[in-house]
């Protein structure tokens, strides 16, 4: 090295080569030039390797960079002192990998607080790589590193883009979630069906077990999105509404996991994070074609809070084919076929067992049929051990009775259904606020038979009889 100093513009003359680890030359990778003031020049090597400088300068040092990458990038450099007309060969030996990863822009975020974030490149800081944040709200940056604060919470799309010295440029967007709350959001699998009005219940599993939390309505293309309470447990039912119409094939009620039943549902465990879902619909090819009905009845009288509630209508394989909302406490199923069903009332958190209906004909009387919701289970109304009675209210005679049931109530009646053992509604009667009522039963068979009354628009109970 020269250590003369430099007192008038002297012209240098800087070679060199660069030769991979490997010993291959490497062609068109980056030189720099600088002296004490800054940078000079840069130029590239030719197909052998080799670079060339030629410059007139009156600094005493020059120094020489270049770049290599293995793995992260790493800045190679020699200062030479000069005299006049000097000629300088400066050789590197670089590791340089040219990789996806030698072009990438991937970056790290490590959370500081809930709105405070640290943000820097994958590879390190490089004095020839040029930054470009852009943190989502507005917000941009130049450094390679950097702490951001976010004001709201939300998810944010954050961008880093950066150009490197052998010229690549990269895109790398990363969400960030600010705030407390974490973020759920999904989209509705339904082979192109038409999901009509359709929501999802948010139902607490490990805290606010089995209430509906939040109601979210999906949009028209079956995306949906909320906040909730992070690090726990919860499940998730889909209904759809159809309204008054059937459409074929019929989209069912369904939880997470593609269950109609809330004992076999996955349930979704939340930390702090942005979850996708992606719920898959349950379908039905069953079309009502025929002219039986049900009409239910669901008691909920120490429950004040929503239920998550609905109530499918089975086949005789207990696959569900159909459901009805519950409104106004009631719920119905028309048009029905001849045939073997089961009803099944369904909410989370309680175990309720498939009620058997059997239609012989097309056009058999309507069935009735009456639930109540305890506080582990859903029971028909239609057993022994399950039916309320009336006694204070309402008296029967004579017992066992032959062909006239004679009725003598307190309150004025409007309605009186019959059961048999099985939960059948086999006869029905309005009889419009009478309290002395006289009811042919000449045409039932000797057996145990349920009788149900309809007080006001309540029921008052029942009674057991026989014949």
């Amino acid at each position: 090295m020269a250590l003369a100093q430099l007192n008038i513009y002297a012209q240098v003359e800087i070679t060199g080569s660069l030769i991979g680890t490997q010993g291959d030359s490497l062609q068109d990778h980056p030189v720099f030039l600088f002296d004490q003031d800054g940078f000079l020049k840069k130029t590239t090597t030719n197909e052998s390797g080799r670079y060339l400088f030629l410059i007139d300068t009156q600094s005493d040092i020059i120094i020489v960079k270049t770049v290599g990458f293995c793995g992260f990038w790493r800045t190679h450099s020699d200062t030479v002192f000069l005299k006049a007309d000097t000629c300088l060969h400066i050789d590197f030996s670089i590791c340089h990998n040219i990789t996806p990863q030698a072009c990438s822009s991937k970056f790290l975020v490590k959370p500081e607080s809930e709105f405070e974030f640290f943000f820097s490149s994958q590879y390190g800081y490089n004095e020839f790589i040029t930054y470009q944040w852009d943190f989502g709200d507005g917000g941009t940056s130049n450094l390679a590193e950097l702490e951001y604060d976010y004001e709201e919470k939300g998810v944010y799309n954050v961008r880093l883009i950066t150009e490197n010295p052998v010229g690549c440029i990269d895109t790398v967007v990363q969400e960030v979630l600010a705030g407390r709350e974490s973020y759920v959001r999904g989209n509705i699998h339904t082979n192109d069906n038409y999901l009509s009005n359709a929501f999802i219940w948010l139902i607490g599993f490990d805290f606010n077990q089995n209430n509906v939390i939040k109601t979210i309505r999906p949009d028209p293309h079956g995306r949906f999105k909320f906040w909730c309470e992070p690090n726990s447990k919860y499940l998730l039912k889909l209904v759809p509404d159809f309204g008054d119409n059937n459409y074929a094939p019929r989209l069912l009620p369904t939880y997470l996991g593609g269950e109609f039943y809330w004992q076999d549902a996955d349930v979704l465990d939340v930390g702090h994070e942005i979850k996708d879902l992606r719920l898959a619909v349950l379908e039905s090819d069953f079309i009502p074609h025929g002219f039986n009905k049900i009409h239910g009845y669901i008691f909920n009288d120490h429950i004040e809070r929503e239920l998550p509630l609905t109530v499918y209508l089975l086949n005789s394989f207990e696959e569900p084919i159909d459901f009805a909302r519950v409104k106004g406490e009631n719920f119905e199923f028309e048009n029905l076929p001849a045939g073997t069903y089961f009803i099944l009332p369904e909410t989370a958190g309680k175990v309720s067992y498939p009620l058997k209906v059997v239609f012989e004909g097309d056009f058999d009387p309507p069935v009735n049929l009456e639930f109540k919701v305890g506080t582990t289970h859903i029971n028909p109304l239609v057993g022994l051990q399950e039916l309320d009675s009336a006694n204070d209210e309402v008296q029967l005679s004579p017992i066992p009775v032959k062909n006239i049931l004679h009725i003598r109530s307190t309150l004025p009646l409007y309605k009186i259904w019959i059961y048999n053992i099985n939960g059948t509604v086999i006869k029905e009667k309005e009889v419009m606020g009478e309290k002395n009522i006289e009811l042919s039963v000449q045409n039932l068979k000797k057996g145990t038979y349920f009788i149900r009354y309809l007080f006001n628009n309540e029921f008052i109970g029942g009674d057991i009889f026989l014949k």
